[in-house]
């Protein structure tokens, strides 16, 4: 769950790099490289009224739609790595 409070996008990144789905409650805030990168491909964003009942919103994702953003994961993760192999995230600030 990417929820504000960490700051600079650092749970969205975090959870990239681990390879887990980022799951964004924050609407109305731009995440990191969102004007360059779909984030609609590797990521699912929840309201903060469905916040209510996360259980529920959380089973009605289907394994397609897990297995799609997945894949896509793969495709991105190097634009938040900052080291390592594949890593691309310096490239994406120029």
């Amino acid at each position: 769950l990417s929820a504000a409070g960490v700051g600079f996008g650092m749970r969205t990144s975090m959870s990239v790099l681990l390879n887990c789905v980022p799951l964004i409650a924050q609407p109305y805030v731009m995440q990191p490289l969102e004007d360059i990168l779909s984030y609609d491909d590797f990521s699912h964003r929840v309201s903060l009224e469905a916040m209510a009942d996360l259980p529920s919103f959380l089973q009605s994702l289907s394994n397609a739609s897990i297995t799609r953003s997945r894949k896509a994961l793969t495709r991105v993760r190097g634009a938040f790595a900052w080291r390592g192999d594949g890593a691309l995230a310096y490239n994406y600030t120029l």
